[in-house]
Parts: C-alpha cells; sequence; structure tokens
C-alpha cells in the first residue's frame, strides 16, 4: 500500500494502510468517514 501511495504523492497513517490491505485482499468493504481511502483504486469504500 506504501508504494502505492508514494507513487500518486500521498501518504495515510499505517495502520489505516494495514486496514486497507487487508480488505483488499479479501475483497471487502471498507466503512468509514475517512477520506485518505479515496486514494486507493482497489479499496471499495463506503461512506
Amino acid at each position: 500500500m506504501g508504494d502505492r501511495l508514494a507513487a500518486v504523492g500521498r501518504r495515510i497513517n499505517v495502520n489505516d494502510q494495514w486496514i486497507a490491505a487487508t480488505d483488499v485482499a479479501h475483497d471487502l468493504t471498507v466503512f468509514t468517514q475517512d477520506s485518505d481511502y479515496a486514494v486507493l483504486a482497489d479499496l471499495v469504500v463506503q461512506t
């Protein structure tokens, strides 16, 4: 996750990266109001 974010010039909290990586790996949806997740194209986010 960190490499993908660096490629687009963004950084998010390492804990958020773990959450995103787990959800992508298991094809899950993140339910959050945290806009940091919006930059991750592989992640499905529900607000």
